[in-house]
């Protein structure tokens, strides 16, 4: 489909496009084209053919012989990604948790940038592993920096305890989180869940302080676990000298700097690269005025962006212990709603 297409555009009004495929590669192709990802559906009698299409559409709402207009609050998560959304703002839970952050401490000190490098470099690519090989991993990058937690913040406290809890966490629940189905609302004639496995591409740090706040490490950790692509750019000298220490425990386990790099910028390529098109994941780490700096660069009134971006901040953050809520954030969440009723019959059999 041309870029040119109305079928690629967002129309807000009674219009279909029919085009006609060859193949379910090339539907595929078609389907995910467009800059938007808000719904989608399937009819098929072949579950073989759905299993195929499903596993690859990307859009936050994927309904399954049935109509593809009608979430309904409480019952399936309504909302969607690339330029459609960062996730489900709607129905259950997922609607609760937007109005939920916790005010943590943090450092407002002053931050004295540097002259930083204008060697340009491609943003870190998202992993290629498979999930129980990344966590291993990441596991095994943690056992690192819990053993020289001391020697990277200088200091003994909460916040090496919370690090253990969250490797633990990431051991006992990490694989089975991302890969297995979260069921929604429990309706007759009707299968609702989640799927977390689809997950963005792109994310940054923008780093200016001296040390990281432990929300910023705990996002960075789960982007790694989810296999988002993860590049720190860094302003000053000391917060550049801090995530090459975080970056080479990680490096000497197996993490590839193709999927996990740090790099000290200069201001005009920080600029650059922070209004990049594709990124979705901006996380600020630094004081209120480094942040402000952040926020005017990104929502300026250029409008390029290939994806509707989400800033991460340890300002309006949730609870550091919600370990499910740092992996979710980047995953592209698809609620599935896959109709298992034909002339009003369940097409499933149970026995009880």
């Amino acid at each position: 489909v041309k870029e040119e297409s109305f079928a690629r555009r967002e129309l807000f009004g009674p219009v279909v496009h029919i085009i006609a495929f060859k193949g379910l590669d090339q539907a595929l192709e078609i389907f995910n084209c467009t800059d938007y990802a808000l719904t989608g559906g399937v009819f098929s009698q072949s579950q073989d053919d759905i299993d195929y299409l499903t596993a690859k559409m990307e859009c936050g709402n994927i309904y399954i012989n049935r109509s593809v207009t009608g979430a309904r609050v409480a019952i399936e998560p309504f909302g969607g990604f690339k330029l459609s959304g960062t996730g489900p703002k709607a129905g259950s839970k997922a609607y609760v948790s937007s109005f939920h952050y916790y005010e943590s401490e943090t450092n407002d000190n002053d931050t004295e940038l540097c002259t930083g490098s204008d060697y340009d470099f491609d943003f870190c690519r998202p992993s290629g592993l498979w999930n129980k090989t990344r966590l291993k991993k990441i596991v095994s990058g943690l056992d690192q920096i819990i053993g020289r937690f001391e020697v990277l913040y200088e200091t003994i406290g909460e916040d090496k305890e919370e690090l253990k809890n969250f490797q633990k966490w990431i051991i006992k629940n990490g694989d089975d989180f991302i890969t297995k189905p979260h069921a929604n609302r429990e309706i007759p004639g009707q299968l609702c869940y989640s799927d977390f496995t689809k997950t963005g591409e792109h994310a940054v740090i923008a780093a200016a302080s001296e040390r990281p706040h432990l929300f910023v490490i705990f996002q960075a950790i789960s982007c790694l676990c989810m296999g988002v692509g993860l590049t720190v750019m860094c302003r000053s000298d000391k917060s550049y000298a801090w995530w090459m220490s975080f970056h080479n425990y990680f490096s000497k386990v197996g993490i590839s700097k193709e999927n996990f790099n740090v790099f000290l910028v200069s201001s005009e390529l920080f600029v650059k690269k922070i209004k990049d098109p594709n990124l979705s994941y901006i996380i600020v780490d630094g004081n209120k005025e480094w942040l402000n700096k952040v926020n005017e660069l990104v929502f300026d009134d250029s409008y390029n962006e290939k994806r509707m971006r989400l800033i991460l901040t340890p300002y309006d953050a949730f609870h550091i212990t919600d370990y499910k809520r740092h992996f979710v954030t980047y995953s592209w969440v698809r609620a599935f709603a896959v109709n298992t009723m034909r002339h009003g019959a369940p097409l499933e059999i149970s026995i009880k």
